[in-house]
C-alpha cells in the first residue's frame, strides 16, 4: 500500500460503495503507514499484522467503534466477531493463503482449526491462493492434488464458495503477452448459517485496480433490516397528475383524528407506492417507447400506425405555458422557449436607488491607491510558482492587493461562494430560526419569518446594479472600468 495510486483507488472504492469493513492482504506496510490510511478513509477501528521481511502483511478496518471484536490472528488471518447495528452478530475472517505450494497444507490446517473456534455464522474473505476447479485458471492446468486438497477442506469445514459476479479472474500476470496468466485466487467462503442470515448476498469483482489483484466486494443482503430504506422524496411531476391531489385528500380524511406527523408519514407512503407506478421509472418507460417505435415502424395497418403515433407522442417534449396549457413543438414550443430566455436575459429597467442607498462605503482612498498599483514581476512569479500543476488562473488581471479587500467587502453573514462555507448552510440557519419561532411563546416582542422566491444570484444580474454597488462601496472609477 505504499503507492499513492493504490491508496487513491482504495479511497475511491470506499467513497462509491461505502463498506462497513475493509480487509487488505499483502499490504507490505508498517502499522504507522496503515494508521495514516485509516485516518484518510475515516474508519474508527483497525487490526494490523505487520509484514515479515518483504512479504505478507494484513489489515482489517471497520467503520465505527465497537463493530468488531478480535477473536484471533496470525500472519495469515484476522478473525473478528462483527456487531453491526440492526444485524445479528456474525464472524468475519480476513484470510491470506500460503503462497508456497509446498506449504499449502498449512493453509488447510489453519482453516480446519478456525472452523472449530466458533458457532457464529461465518464468512472467510481474502486471497486464498487456492482454486476449486480448473475453470478458475486460464492457461496451463493447475495441480489437481492442490485442487482436491482445498475442496476436501471446504467439505470438512462446511464452507461453500460464493459465486463471483463480474470478471471471473482476480489475479493476473503478463497481460498482452504470450505468457498472460489469469487465476481466481480471491474469494469468499461462507457457512450455511451465514447464507441463511444473508440469502441475497452477492460477491462482485471491481475493475480498475492498480495492483495485480482485482478487489472483490461482498454485499451481505438478507432481511429488510440490513437493506437501507430509501428516503421518501416528493416529485414535482406528480402535480401534473389529477390522482395525486385525490390521494392526499383521501389520506387526510381517513386519518382525520391523527396527528399531523402521522398524516404526513402515511401520505408519503401512499404517494411513494402510487408514484412508483405512475412516474417512478422514466428510463424504463422511455426504453419501452423506443421498442414500440422500432416494432411498429414498418407497419402499414391502422393499429400499427396508431401505436407508432402514441409511442412517438410520449417521447415528445412538452412544457406548460404561462396559462398552464401544455405546448408541444408543433403548437409553438419553439417560440415558448425563445421567449423565456429572451425575457430572462433582458434588462428589466429596475430602479435600484432604494437598495443602493442602504449600502455603506467600505473602500478607503488608501485602499484604492493599493488597487491601482501596477502588478509587479515578483507578484507574477509568486502566483505562478504557487500554482497547482493541474490548475490555471483566470485572466482577470486582479493583483494580490485585491485579496486583502475581500474581508472588508464581503459580509460576515455571506455563505455562498466563500471558501470554507456552503450555500446549504442557509438551510440549517433557517431551521434554527423556525425552531426558535415555534418555541417562543412568551414575551412582549414577537417575530415573524418571511419566505421570498428569488432568482439565484448566478441566474441573472443587472449590469447597472453591479456598477452602482461597486461605486457605492467606494471603488475608484478605474477599478470599476476594469470589472465592467
Amino acid at each position: 500500500m505504499g503507492s499513492p495510486w493504490k491508496v487513491r483507488f482504495l479511497k475511491d472504492i470506499i467513497r462509491q460503495e461505502r463498506p462497513t469493513v475493509v480487509f487488505l492482504c499483502e499490504t507490505l506496510s508498517s502499522r504507522m503507514q496503515l494508521e495514516r490510511i485509516r485516518m484518510q478513509i475515516n474508519f474508527q477501528g483497525m487490526i494490523v499484522v505487520e509484514p515479515q521481511g518483504r512479504s505478507g502483511g494484513l489489515a482489517l478496518f471497520w467503520k465505527e467503534n465497537g463493530q468488531a471484536k478480535l477473536l484471533s490472528l496470525s500472519k495469515n488471518h484476522t478473525d473478528v466477531e462483527l456487531n453491526i447495528k440492526d444485524m445479528q452478530a456474525w464472524r468475519l475472517t480476513g484470510f491470506y493463503g500460503e503462497p508456497n505450494r509446498s506449504q499449502r497444507r498449512r493453509t488447510w490446517d489453519l482453516l480446519r482449526h478456525l472452523a472449530r473456534d466458533s458457532n457464529l455464522p461465518w464468512c472467510i474473505l481474502g486471497d486464498m491462493n487456492n482454486i476449486v476447479s480448473q475453470l478458475d485458471k486460464g492457461g496451463a492446468a493447475y495441480p489437481q492434488s492442490l485442487i482436491d486438497g482445498f475442496n476436501a477442506v471446504l467439505e470438512d469445514t462446511g464452507l461453500q464458495d460464493m459465486d463471483l459476479h463480474g470478471h471471473q479472474f482476480t489475479w493476473e500476470r503478463g497481460r498482452n503477452t504470450e505468457n498472460w496468466l489469469e487465476i481466481r485466487l480471491d474469494r469468499a467462503l461462507v457457512t450455511h448459517s451465514w447464507f441463511d442470515l444473508f440469502p441475497m448476498a452477492k460477491l462482485y469483482t471491481m475493475e480498475g485496480s492498480p495492483s495485480d489483484h482485482c478487489p472483490i466486494y461482498l454485499e451481505p443482503k438478507g432481511n429488510q433490516r440490513w437493506q437501507r430504506k430509501k428516503r421518501f422524496r416528493f416529485e414535482n411531476a406528480w402535480l401534473t397528475e389529477p390522482l395525486c391531489m385525490q390521494i392526499v385528500k383521501d389520506n387526510w380524511e381517513v386519518n382525520e383524528d391523527s396527528s399531523i406527523v402521522y398524516k404526513v408519514q402515511q401520505c408519503g407512503e401512499k404517494l411513494e407506492v402510487w408514484g412508483r407506478e405512475v412516474t417512478g421509472c422514466f428510463s424504463k418507460r422511455i426504453k419501452e417507447c423506443k421498442m414500440q417505435l422500432k416494432q411498429y415502424r414498418n407497419g402499414r395497418d391502422v393499429q400499427s400506425l396508431q401505436r407508432y403515433k402514441e409511442a412517438q407522442q410520449q417521447l415528445h417534449l412538452k412544457l406548460k405555458d404561462e396559462n398552464g396549457s401544455w405546448v408541444e413543438w408543433q403548437d409553438g414550443l419553439k417560440e415558448l422557449l425563445t421567449n423565456y430566455y429572451q425575457e430572462l436575459y433582458s434588462s428589466s429597467q429596475v430602479d435600484n436607488d432604494e437598495v443602493i442607498n442602504c449600502v455603506k462605503p467600505k473602500i478607503s482612498e488608501k485602499q484604492n491607491v493599493q488597487l491601482m498599483k501596477e502588478i509587479t514581476e515578483e507578484e507574477v512569479r509568486e502566483a505562478i510558482f504557487h500554482m497547482h500543476p493541474d490548475k490555471a488562473p483566470g485572466p482577470d488581471g486582479f493583483s494580490k492587493s485585491y485579496e486583502k479587500l475581500l474581508d472588508v467587502v464581503v459580509s460576515d453573514t455571506q455563505s455562498a461562494f466563500i471558501p470554507g462555507s456552503l450555500i446549504s448552510d442557509n438551510i440549517m440557519i433557517s431551521y434554527e430560526v423556525m425552531h426558535y419561532l415555534k418555541r417562543k411563546k412568551f414575551g412582549k416582542e414577537g417575530f415573524m419569518a418571511l419566505k421570498l422566491d428569488m432568482s439565484k444570484a448566478y441566474d441573472r444580474i443587472e449590469w447597472k446594479f453591479l456598477e452602482a454597488i461597486l461605486r457605492k462601496l467606494g471603488f475608484c472609477d478605474w477599478w470599476v472600468y476594469l470589472v465592467m
